[in-house]
């Protein structure tokens, strides 16, 4: 399975570009320019960390996405192994693990040389309890406090994992989630630009509290 993904704005920022994208193998780069070192001249280790949390995430995202869920953070192992001071980090996201509600990934992170300089294990649960942020955003309900605002939560949702032109909608019955107890039950279909314009907006979003 293969989407077009765009990275976040936070790996942006410190200058993820995305080679290859699916729900088994993410590869991307980075560039080394001075931000990104720390003081005596080497590639932060937070930066190598953050490639990995960054792959793992898109690449579970790929895939439980279209089933109305969303891939969160849940352990970050990072090993250092080698510095690097100029040049690009290249990294590869190798999934070892898809169960029902987590994935585990292994990242490999090397030089121009094709050099080990760190590995990483990282751990993403798989969750729906995202919706109804979802719910809240698509239908015009406020952000929630301490948000800058509606479009930009709906641009965070869309852009990065929505970037092929998919648009959402709810329920998807035959969803595992949809069929669910407890408090957060709804589903959401994924669809291409084609149904585009029969994608409708949940008739009673949620509020969002204090």
């Amino acid at each position: 399975m293969e989407r077009e993904v765009q990275p976040s704005p936070f790996d942006r920022h410190y200058g993820l570009e995305l080679d290859e994208a699916t729900d088994e193998l993410v590869r991307g780069h980075v560039p080394v320019v001075e931000h990104v070192l720390q003081p005596v001249g080497l590639v932060h280790g937070g930066v190598h960390a953050s490639i990995a949390e960054a792959l793992a995430s898109v690449g579970t995202n790929v895939g439980v996405m279209p089933e109305g869920e969303i891939g969160l953070g849940m352990s970050n192992n990072s090993t250092f192994l080698r510095s690097i001071r100029e040049g690009t980090i290249h990294a590869t996201a190798r999934r070892i693990h898809r169960g029902r509600t987590t994935w585990v990934w292994d990242v490999d992170l090397r030089d121009d040389d094709g050099r080990l300089c760190a590995v990483s294990r990282v751990t993403k649960p798989c969750a729906s309890a995202l919706q109804p942020l979802y719910s809240a955003v698509l239908s015009g309900t406020d952000a929630p406090p301490g948000s800058h605002s509606r479009t930009r939560w709906k641009r965070s949702i869309e852009g990065c994992f929505a970037s092929s032109g998919d648009a959402i909608r709810e329920p998807n019955p035959s969803s595992r989630r949809a069929r669910g107890s407890g408090t957060f039950t709804r589903s959401w279909a994924f669809l291409g630009p084609a149904s585009r314009a029969r994608a409708s907006k949940p008739s009673t979003p949620p509020r969002w509290s204090s």
